[in-house]
């Protein structure tokens, strides 16, 4: 049960969506999380028909889960990897790309 306390931050009231982005992003990294090295949060926009890079994050122990959803939450500026961020965001990814079952299923929208 105490593992399931950790995921608290990402329900908490109040939660812009960069801040609900950046928690997502650090549980995927967080070795209590699902313990990626890295995570790159892309978005789908309905109006360009592709995907659309918006954040690249990288591993950052910064205590429990917890307490890392917790600092992603109040700021982004510990795990952000800038670099990666700028790059993922000048990435496009249209649904031809995808193999044929994938992009279906972003068609059905």
């Amino acid at each position: 049960m105490e593992h399931m306390n950790a995921w608290v931050p990402l329900f908490e009231d109040g939660a812009d969506r960069n801040a609900v982005d950046r928690m997502v992003a650090a549980l995927a990294v967080h070795s209590e999380g699902l313990g990626f090295t890295r995570a790159h949060l892309m978005m789908w926009s309905h109006d360009r028909q592709h995907l659309e890079g918006r954040l690249s994050w990288s591993q950052a122990e910064v205590g429990g889960l917890s307490d890392a959803l917790r600092a992603a939450r109040r700021t982004g500026a510990y795990a952000t990897d800038v670099e990666g961020t700028r790059q993922l965001r000048d990435l496009r990814l249209v649904t031809t790309a995808f193999e044929p079952v994938l992009a279906a299923a972003w068609g059905a929208g």
